[in-house]
């Protein structure tokens, strides 16, 4: 009914995410962060969007807000885990001779 609504097209990304439709996922949840005051969810969400589809600074960035928007122990576990994983990757590109590191979900 509403189409900014935010906390339904935060749903729709999540849920996007989870069938592995990254790019759908990341249609809504960029909609949320227009709307302002997004939250931890939201960061975290866009983080795994752009993971899966192999941004990795752009997934990193979005993860370091979700961390610092968490008031969550186990999801600033799960994030600080993900931003582990992909400084590895990134770490490991810029050795074999830069370009966007691939990563898996």
């Amino acid at each position: 009914i509403d189409p900014k609504h935010r906390l339904a097209l935060q749903g729709l990304g999540v849920i996007a995410m989870l069938q592995g439709e990254a790019y759908e996922a990341l249609m809504y949840l960029e909609q949320v962060q227009k709307l302002g005051s997004p939250d931890a969810d939201t960061h975290l969400y866009l983080g795994l969007a752009y993971t899966a589809l192999n941004q990795t600074q752009e997934a990193i960035l979005e993860f370091e807000r979700a961390k610092t928007l968490s008031e969550d122990p186990v999801q600033i576990e799960l994030v600080k885990a993900h931003l582990q994983k992909l400084s590895m990757v990134s770490q490991a590109a810029e050795e074999q001779g830069g370009g966007e590191p691939k990563t898996n979900p």
